[in-house]
């Protein structure tokens, strides 16, 4: 896939969503917030359809579930979902989400390049993970995609390790911040846009069962964390 055209300048970005913004009530502009799920594949059940344009959320994230071995139906699905965008409160496209970071984080069964683990590529240095994260921006794209759930900037520790396992990029913030801050560049560069996760970082409780809590002082977390 060819690189994009350059984004406008983030004056403008600023003025032509205030612009949007200005145009929109309060309930469309609650749904702009939200970031939901959906329940099958392939195509949305005629209630889904009625949901998403009643609600007007600002995207969907897609999980494995949602993702079958055709990689044409989840382009079908994603047309689909744009189609009920147009339709919703807001009028807005929505955001297609997915976790795209590599490694154990990969929803696609076949048809899509399988990047590497975070832990495997921030000691092979920058250009390396810019690379990877313009292969994984052009497929996402060419599906429809346009939010990736990635990268991870978190910092390998030991009370982390449990959960994010190679989902970082090393222990260190330079090595951390080169190698992400990459990724997200060639993301970009092919129209995907990034979520550098998770904020402010996890502890040694798995956030899908419990609540992390940062037992840190404040150097400690400006080092570590922010």
């Amino acid at each position: 896939a060819k690189a994009l055209a350059p984004p406008p300048p983030p004056r403008a970005f600023r003025q032509e969503a205030r612009r949007i913004l200005a145009g929109l009530d309060d309930e469309a502009k609650a749904g702009q917030v939200l970031l939901v799920g959906l329940g099958g594949q392939a195509r949305l059940s005629a209630n889904e359809a009625s949901a998403l344009k009643e609600l007007g959320p600002g995207g969907l994230v897609l999980f494995g579930f949602n993702i079958g071995e055709d990689l044409d139906s989840v382009g079908i699905l994603i047309d689909g979902l744009q189609a009920v965008a147009r339709d919703s409160k807001a009028g807005l496209p929505f955001l297609v989400a997915v976790d795209h970071e590599g490694g154990p984080v990969f929803r696609f069964k076949s048809g899509l390049t399988h990047l590497p683990a975070a832990a495997l590529v921030g000691s092979r240095g920058p250009a390396y993970a810019r690379a990877l994260g313009e292969i994984g921006g052009a497929e996402l794209r060419a599906l429809g995609f346009n939010l990736a759930l990635a990268p991870g900037v978190e910092l390998s520790r030991k009370d982390n390790a449990q959960f994010l396992g190679q989902r970082t990029y090393g222990q260190d913030a330079p090595t951390v911040d080169r190698a992400a801050g990459a990724f997200i560049q060639g993301l970009e560069s092919r129209g995907v846009a990034a979520t550098a996760k998770h904020f402010p970082g996890n502890a040694g409780v798995d956030p899908h069962k419990g609540l992390p809590r940062l037992e840190v002082d404040r150097a400690e977390l400006e080092r570590d964390y922010l």
